[in-house]
């Protein structure tokens, strides 16, 4: 399979949809409830009103749909992890607008988890099972895990007995949770004092049993972007707007999108993740393959 992060930044970024009047905003949501659409879609008729432009939203099942059909020109907004980001900024394909602030940062730490059943306390304890990924495109629940497992001699192209990826960062926590995984790569934030003020599974029945097994670097946080088609004044106005809405809606801005607020986007920490990840997709490390038998758990031939 060819690197997805080598197919964004190799990838022709001519497409371009007719202007109608009304921006395209996407994001993922792969199980998105009623309640969930219907929230979603009242922040951006706020996000509308207060820039004076017509939004439309539309959900995706993931990431590679979801920067496909940005890079094709379906969509003129997106909410994007770092690692599409880092690649469609490269080419000049997105235009950030803005942060997103958790905890009073727009940093935080990617960390492998782990039953606590399972006995596994250090990475190296890793090889031979199963793991529990995020997506593809997920900086602290695929990318950033796999490059500094790599460094610590545990080769994620063939540690592992099974690997699956589970959409969403609560999806991977509950499959630790339920012992369908013994291991997981996920996120976590930390206040000041270097407590722990927030991480996917807290909310989840049976977080008692997560482990934290190890924490890497810090990422920086996901964004709000542009297509370039988007006019300067259009987007400004949408920046303007969302740091506002989010002012005004706090509530339901850490409902939809887990943060504080949004702020005025920073390259702060891009550079070092799109090195690291340029040099681990050369290396073959972020191929975006599930490998096992689903069912069973047993070796399935990809490992």
């Amino acid at each position: 399979m060819v690197s997805l992060y080598r197919w964004f930044t190799a990838r022709s970024m001519s497409a371009a949809r007719l202007p109608t009047g009304v921006l395209a905003f996407g994001y993922v949501a792969p199980n998105v409830t009623v309640a969930g659409r219907l929230d979603m879609a009242n922040f951006w008729i706020e996000v509308g009103l207060a820039s004076r432009l017509e939004v439309m939203v539309s959900e995706w099942p993931s990431y590679e749909a979801l920067t496909r059909a940005f890079v094709g020109g379906e969509l003129d907004l997106a909410w994007l992890p770092p690692i599409p980001l880092v690649a469609l900024e490269r080419r000049n394909a997105a235009v950030p607008l803005v942060s997103h602030h958790r905890d009073g940062n727009s940093f935080f730490h990617s960390v492998l988890v782990a039953h606590r059943a399972t006995g596994l306390k250090t990475p190296t304890a890793l090889v031979g099972k199963r793991a529990a990924w995020v997506d593809p495109y997920s900086a602290s629940g695929y990318v950033l895990p796999r490059i500094e497992l790599a460094k610590l001699g545990v080769d994620p192209k063939t540690a592992f007995a099974t690997e699956r990826f589970y959409r969403t960062h609560p999806g991977a926590c509950r499959a630790v949770i339920d012992r369908r995984a013994d291991f997981a790569g996920t996120w976590l934030g930390r206040d000041a004092s270097g407590v722990i003020v927030r991480a996917p599974w807290q909310e989840l029945a049976g977080a008692e049993a997560i482990r934290i097994i190890e924490t890497f670097g810090i990422i920086p946080s996901d964004t709000i972007a542009a297509r370039p088609a988007v006019s300067v004044g259009d987007a400004e106005s949408i920046r303007r707007a969302l740091i506002e809405t989010s002012h005004a809606q706090t509530h339901l801005v850490r409902d939809l999108f887990g943060v504080d607020e949004f702020r005025p986007w920073t390259a702060a920490g891009y550079d070092v993740l799109h090195y690291c990840t340029a040099q681990a997709s050369e290396e073959g490390l972020l191929e975006g393959e599930e490998r096992g038998d689903r069912s069973s758990g047993r070796l399935g031939g990809g490992a």
